[in-house]
């Protein structure tokens, strides 16, 4: 009876964790669940704790506005000097990131960031193994004066340029 219990206790927990991966490509020809990042996560299908792979592409995937905690995950970066070590070469590029109320606990990683202004009204954000290639660098916006958000981590990045925050009044 006992281990009765303990099977359906772990399999209710095995159903309870259904995280989902995402498929986001934009390369003709390509078939994926998405081809822009916000569209991922505007998804009604796409849930918090879900992960979002960007694959390699020419083109970029846009900026993104996320209330949603999402892995945001991509093919690295220095791809084209690392010749075959991935069937394609390209990055995958993405722009302007703001984490809203609810977001918290995202991961981004493995991506080329280009306009790097990130903004956050949430704690809990990892920033980590990316391309950031801006002329500023990369800028930590507070979203509310006075409120106190925490542990934003921009941790093994290559960045080009600073790494400056702001407190947005």
């Amino acid at each position: 009876m006992k281990n009765l219990i303990l099977l359906i206790a772990a399999v209710l927990i095995c159903l309870s964790v259904n995280a989902k991966i995402w498929r986001v490509n934009n390369n003709p020809g390509i078939t994926a669940d998405f081809t822009s990042l916000q569209a991922a996560h505007d998804a009604v299908g796409v849930l918090a704790g879900d992960t979002v792979h960007l694959e390699s592409s020419v083109t970029g995937y846009g900026g993104l506005v996320t209330s949603k905690k999402l892995i945001i995950l991509g093919p690295g970066y220095f791809l084209s000097q690392n010749l075959n070590n991935q069937a394609n070469p390209a990055g995958a590029t993405v722009d302007q990131l703001e984490f809203d109320a609810g977001s918290e606990g995202s991961v981004v990683s493995g991506l080329s960031i280009t306009n790097t202004m990130v903004f956050a009204s949430a704690s809990n954000i990892s920033i980590i193994r990316n391309y950031i290639n801006a002329s500023n660098g990369i800028s930590i916006t507070f979203m509310e004066y006075g409120t106190n958000y925490g542990n934003i981590l921009i941790s093994q990045n290559y960045i080009i340029g600073t790494v400056d925050s702001y407190t947005y009044n």
